[in-house]
């Protein structure tokens, strides 16, 4: 028995099948659409809170839980001077954009710097980021200060701390240290600058007066860091030149 069929193939049918069945040389037709209920997709599982309601926001603000190495880095900025560092910080305090309190604050150090930044590992001992730096900047100067608290032998200005009174940036760091040591965080800076010879006595002088200023206050039961009058401080000065 032969049917009619709208293709110019004709397909033989089979007088036992039944009407829902495919007819032989239809079911390779991949255009075909699927039978009603053939294919039930799995049904989709319930939704699971894996912490409590009360920690959802806490673990989407700190993320690094999920990443147990991330603590073990910090990235930190190695900076620099500008050329004419000394020109920009003049017209930026004059114009009052910056003060000399706040030229060490983050966001103020970009207008008078430049930073290289760098991603170290907190146990890493300093000394060999520093060879690394000193080899990336191709500099071989014996003058050359790793220092914290600013740009070695800087005076005039101020210091990380704010200090303008009598700030001397002096903390140079040892190869020895790390940033754990040092109680470094993410985003600190680290201050890179060829000392002068003159910055390199001042630097001297500064220390002998915070030790001589220090031993005075002791003697007279005073904290070492209260602040100087200024008898103490011309006193100090004197003994300085005497001494030197």
């Amino acid at each position: 028995m032969v049917s009619n069929n709208t293709s110019d193939e004709k397909v033989v049918e089979d007088p036992t099948m039944s009407s829902d069945e495919v007819p032989i040389g239809l079911d390779t037709n991949n255009s075909m659409p699927l039978a009603d209920k053939a294919y039930d997709p799995p049904t989709l599982p319930e939704e699971i809170n894996a912490y409590k309601f009360d920690l959802t926001d806490t673990i989407k603000h700190y993320r690094s839980t999920f990443r147990p190495t991330r603590r073990n880095y910090v990235t930190m900025f190695f900076r620099t001077r500008r050329r004419n560092y000394e020109l920009l910080l003049w017209q930026l305090i004059t114009s009052g954009v910056i003060t000399k309190e706040k030229m060490y604050m983050p966001e103020c150090l970009p207008y008078w710097t430049v930073g290289i930044k760098m991603r170290v590992r907190v146990n890493y001992p300093l000394g060999k980021v520093m060879d690394t730096m000193k080899e990336r900047l191709g500099i071989t100067s014996p003058g050359l200060r790793f220092c914290l608290d600013g740009f070695f032998g800087m005076v005039n200005y101020s210091d990380i701390f704010g200090n303008t009174a009598d700030a001397c940036p002096w903390m140079e760091i040892s190869n020895n240290s790390t940033v754990e040591s040092l109680r470094l965080a993410d985003g600190d800076s680290i201050f890179i600058s060829i000392a002068s010879m003159g910055q390199i006595q001042n630097v001297a002088k500064w220390r002998k007066q915070r030790t001589i200023t220090d031993a005075s206050k002791q003697a007279a039961g005073v904290s070492p860091d209260a602040g100087m009058t200024r008898a103490e401080d011309e006193t100090a000065t004197e003994e300085i030149q005497t001494i030197g």
